[in-house]
């Protein structure tokens, strides 16, 4: 298979799990699984990152990649919020 497929296919599929990983964050008994799916969605938009990068495909600066990560973020930044900004004394 084409690097450039694999690619698109692994950006899709990250893209996907930061979507189910920001969704998680509106269900707090869901929090575990949109932790899960967090992890594996950077991972995976990481490891599609370094490949773009290694065989220099070109991209533009919005690729899905980059707003997977960003969106595979939020239920960290969730639970950081729910642990020091909204603690109880």
């Amino acid at each position: 298979m084409n690097i450039r497929i694999i690619a698109k296919i692994a950006s899709r599929i990250a893209l996907v799990l930061g979507i189910l990983a920001v969704a998680s964050c509106f269900f707090s008994n869901m929090l575990f699984y949109g932790m899960l799916c967090s992890i594996l969605g950077t991972l995976i938009s990481i490891s599609v990152i370094f490949i773009r990068t290694h065989y220099a495909v070109p991209t533009k600066w919005n690729h899905i990649s980059y707003i997977s990560v960003v969106l595979c973020s939020a239920p960290v930044i969730y639970v950081m919020i729910l642990l020091f900004v909204l603690k109880h004394p």
